[in-house]
């Protein structure tokens, strides 16, 4: 399956324009952890502990941005998804 964010992983957040960034300071990000799977379990690659939003890792304040590109992207995929598994026309 495709990533379904553009190329920076940026959310779908419609903004006024493509350029507009709208800081969040109370919205968590984990955008400096690295993880990994384990068993099954997402582990912090600087622990080795199981990952939790807890860990010094999580920062607050994300910048959330529109993507027209990705957002008209991931549209046209979940439609054909639909139409396939479904049958739709």
């Amino acid at each position: 399956m495709e990533e379904p964010f553009g190329p920076q992983g940026r959310s779908f957040v419609k903004q006024v324009r493509d350029f507009f960034a709208l800081p969040n300071l109370m919205a968590h990000t984990s955008r400096n952890c690295q993880r990994r799977e384990e068993n099954g379990k997402i582990v912090n690659v600087a622990t080795n502990e199981p990952f939790t939003y807890d860990d010094a890792c999580m920062e607050l304040g994300s910048i959330e941005r529109y993507d027209k590109a990705a957002t008209e992207a991931a549209q046209a995929a979940v439609k054909k998804f639909l139409t396939e598994v479904f049958g739709l026309n």
